[in-house]
């Protein structure tokens, strides 16, 4: 089983998606970013899944997390015909930094 363990900021507010005879869950996205050789900063995002829908309130624009969970990764071309891939976690676990 892979693990995935992200230190990163919230870019945006989290969403309560309620899904009809499913469990409610919230989605986020997350936003890790380093500076390569050249000093130039990289962003990476990640699309996080979480079951603890209690938290939604507390997951606002901006907020530094630490969330670990399953990834899942998918390749697509991007609107300049580059190859990329996407990330998307199922997360386990929600800490505030």
């Amino acid at each position: 089983m892979q693990n995935l363990a992200i230190i990163g900021f919230l870019g945006e507010n989290s969403k309560l998606v309620e899904v009809q005879d499913a469990k409610p869950f919230v989605t986020f996205n997350l936003a890790c970013s380093t500076k390569n050789k050249q000093g130039e900063t990289q962003t990476q995002w990640y699309s996080c899944k979480s079951s603890q829908v209690k938290l939604q309130e507390h997951l606002i624009k901006g907020k530094k997390l630490y969330v670990s969970g399953r990834p899942t990764f998918s390749a697509y071309t991007d609107k300049d015909e580059q190859a990329k891939v996407s990330v998307s976690v199922s997360v386990d676990k929600i800490e505030f930094c």
